[in-house]
């Protein structure tokens, strides 16, 4: 999901103590509401973490919404469609690389090196890290040591490269 510009905005004092309020009182609630709808629970958390994201960037308006637990669940919705529809192309993307695996052509010991020859190095370790290592999204961002928004930036071109490439 993108986000706005304004997401550097400093939150006043009272948006901030909204915002922590709303998350004590929703997150374990929207984690399992997410858990029901998506294939683990680092996604789930993911969704969640992005539902968040986009309160805080639209913390103005979610302040005036006179049912922000409601506002919170749609956007919550919209981002796990989104994360279903990732992990459907992902799935494809998946299935290719089996079909690659099975060629008599194809060593395993090589799978790597080919991976490395479509992608550059940062690419490569950023679908490592998720799904062979099995770590989240916002894990994988922070062993990276980068921002959240350049990891996803990040996955989804190495993502993108490789479908070219398979088809």
């Amino acid at each position: 999901m993108e986000r706005e510009a304004n997401t550097a905005r400093q939150l006043t004092k009272e948006e901030r103590e909204y915002l922590e309020e709303l998350y004590s009182s929703m997150a374990n609630f929207l984690k399992n509401l997410a858990k029901l709808h998506l294939y683990d629970a680092n996604s789930a958390e993911d969704a969640v973490q992005e539902t968040f994201i986009v309160a805080q960037v639209r913390i103005q308006i979610l302040m005036e919404k006179p049912d922000p637990k409601a506002w919170l669940i749609n956007v919550l919705k919209h981002n796990v469609l989104h994360e279903n529809r990732a992990m459907q192309r992902f799935r494809q993307l998946y299935q290719k690389i089996e079909l690659y695996m099975e060629s008599p052509y194809a060593e395993d010991r090589y799978f790597e090196q080919d991976l490395l020859k479509l992608l550059d190095k940062e690419e490569y370790e950023v679908l490592k890290l998720v799904y062979i290592d099995g770590h989240s999204d916002m894990e994988a961002s922070e062993i990276l040591g980068i921002k959240y928004d350049a990891y996803r930036k990040r996955k989804q071109t190495a993502k993108r490269k490789l479908l070219e490439e398979l088809d």
